[in-house]
């Protein structure tokens, strides 16, 4: 048995919500992919995914939803152009089972979208580890070029 200092109230902590990862560009490695249930009631791919790097971000997790058993046609072909570029970055261009996912690595683009009062994970740029450009460093202000000296100066 563990005793805990304080009393547990669950009406005082969030139920079903997750941590966010920060925005910007990750290598994710596939964990799992399983069917699941929208609040709606239609069905979707879940793609779960570990954080691979940057390297202080290790363990942490992520999902990306694929929507493609949606009863709107346009919102099934963005789901399967979506899978195709996350099959494409992990250089599947076929697979029969979802499972042939798992264990493979990725490279994209974390951003934040709201939605419904949450915010979720936005997904883009898919590509292959490596194909990412690392994040821009900051720059320093563009100098004025070196000329050569004038002449004509009185000192």
């Amino acid at each position: 048995m563990v005793m805990l200092r304080n009393t547990f109230n669950t009406d005082e902590h969030a139920q079903g919500e997750f941590a966010l990862l920060p925005e910007g560009e990750y290598v994710l490695r596939c964990t799992d992919t399983e069917k699941r249930e929208a609040a709606s009631g239609e069905e979707m791919l879940a793609v779960e995914f570990e954080v691979v790097e940057p390297a202080n971000r290790r363990r942490l997790n992520c999902t990306c939803f694929i929507n493609f058993w949606h009863s709107k046609e346009q919102v099934r072909e963005i789901a399967f152009a979506e899978l195709g570029r996350i099959l494409q970055a992990m250089d599947l261009p076929r697979i029969n089972d979802t499972s042939d996912m798992h264990g493979k690595q990725v490279a994209v683009l974390i951003t934040h979208e709201p939605s419904g009062g949450r915010t979720y994970h936005r997904f883009q740029g898919w590509g292959a580890p490596g194909d990412v450009p690392p994040p821009a460093a900051t720059q320093a202000p563009a100098k004025k070029p070196i000329t050569e000296p004038d002449d004509d100066l009185p000192f």
